[in-house]
């Protein structure tokens, strides 16, 4: 019977995926919590809107807070990360839906024009590019 749950919750899952992977759409960025990751709210009927997490799929950014981040130095770094992200996304960008994360986060590429937010991040140093498994950067050497 678990087996079934199991088996019924990753196809449902998958679907999901498949619907938001045709998503995309040109919005503005309500706050970014850190160089990768950020809020978008979306309206709901009637009048509510509702505040949904978004990840830049495909890097990962420094910690730019005293509780997440190892060090002095990955803390810099992230809130370099945050700022670098801000400045991307403070006039209206395009967001494509690609998934959810292992936390229930929509997964999502951000462009400008031809510019990539995350490839942008990898080139000024403020990004690695990160599968989704292990974190393998150490931000503090």
């Amino acid at each position: 019977m678990k087996i079934l749950q199991i088996l019924a919750f990753l196809v449902v899952v998958y679907l999901l995926t498949i619907m938001i992977t045709i998503a995309c759409f040109a919005t503005t960025i309500d706050r970014v919590v850190d160089g990768d990751t950020f809020i978008i709210k979306k309206p709901t009927p009637p009048k509510d809107l509702v505040q949904t997490s978004h990840r830049l799929i495909g890097i990962d950014t420094p910690e730019s807070t005293p509780q997440h981040s190892k060090c002095p130095k990955e803390m810099e770094l992230g809130l370099k990360a945050k700022q670098f992200t801000n400045d991307f996304v403070k006039d209206t960008v395009e967001v494509v839906y690609v998934g959810l994360d292992k936390y229930g986060r929509f997964l999502v590429h951000i462009t400008k024009g031809k510019l990539n937010l995350s490839d942008e991040l990898v080139k000024n140093g403020l990004a690695v590019y990160y599968d989704g498994g292990t974190k393998i950067k150490d931000w503090c050497k």
